[in-house]
Order: structure tokens, then C-alpha cells, then sequence
């Protein structure tokens, strides 16, 4: 602590502003202030361990999201990998329909469905549940969606 007061007050003094020198003096009155116990310091992991865990780092940087139960019983069937992935994209609501492109700020014509003579926007939603092309898909192989309900439950 000396030696930082000493080299404040001796070699920077003349370096600093006014302001900063001010600033240098609350600092040094702090830490003069500051009481240590004489324990040496110690790393402690967030999980209260001194011991580094690859796994609990992993959980606790990525969080702990509530996740669907719909994402665990995609990723769980058995399924070729291709549709995992188109299904996935389609819950997380990244396939490109009209209405994404157009939050996207991409320039179209016009947003509406060209499956069906109804101007209504392409979305996800209206697309694979509300668009009559799409109920009479579902309808051949016997597949009843309800277009009020959860997307989530109909897919």
C-alpha cells in the first residue's frame, strides 16, 4: 500500500489532471479503508465448488429455458434427420413464408398466400393449418386440425 501512495504522490502526480488526481486521492482513501482479514483469496465456481466442471459451466451458460415437450419428442423419433430438421425450423418459426421475408424487410409484390385466392398473409400458421390447400392435404390422409387451437398441439 506504501509504495502505491509513494509513487502516486511522487512519479504521477505530475501526469495527472486535476480531476483525475482527485479521483487517485478517493481511491487511496478507499483502499486504505478496506479492512483484509489476512485469508488468503480462493476460487469459488458459481455451484459453490472449487472444483471446474465442464457440464454444470455448459448448464449454467446456456441456461435453463423451459423447452416444449414437443422439441424433446421431435428430436427423440425416429424419423429420417431431414424432417427432424424441417419440423424443428418449422416450430422455431424460420421457414421462409412471405410473412418472415417481409419482417426481413424483404421487397415483395405482396405478402398473400398463392395457394389460395383469400387475401390473407402467408404465415407458418395459415399456411401448413388455416389455408384451405392445406386442410384438404390434412383431410386426404385423415388428419383433423383444429385452426383456433395451440399451433404447438396441431403439429
Amino acid at each position: 500500500m506504501g509504495v502505491l501512495k509513494h509513487l502516486c504522490t511522487t512519479s504521477f502526480i505530475c501526469l495527472l489532471s486535476q480531476q483525475a488526481h482527485a479521483q487517485m486521492l478517493m481511491l487511496q482513501e478507499l483502499l486504505n479503508e478496506t479492512n483484509t482479514n489476512g485469508d488468503s483469496d480462493k476460487w469459488v465456481y458459481i455451484w459453490n465448488s472449487n472444483k471446474f466442471s465442464i457440464k454444470k459451466t455448459y448448464r449454467h451458460l446456456s441456461g435453463h429455458q423451459v423447452v416444449h415437450p414437443v422439441f424433446k419428442w421431435l428430436w427423440a423419433c425416429s424419423c429420417q434427420s431431414k424432417h427432424k430438421v424441417f419440423f424443428w425450423l418449422l416450430l422455431k418459426d424460420r421457414i421462409s413464408t412471405r410473412e418472415l421475408l417481409r419482417r426481413k424487410n424483404m421487397a415483395l409484390q405482396n405478402f398473400n398466400c398463392v395457394l389460395c385466392n383469400a387475401a390473407v398473409e402467408e404465415s407458418l400458421s395459415h399456411l401448413f393449418l388455416e389455408c384451405p390447400f392445406a386442410t384438404q392435404c390434412w383431410g386426404l390422409i385423415n388428419i383433423q386440425t383444429n385452426q383456433h387451437s395451440d399451433p404447438f398441439q396441431n403439429l
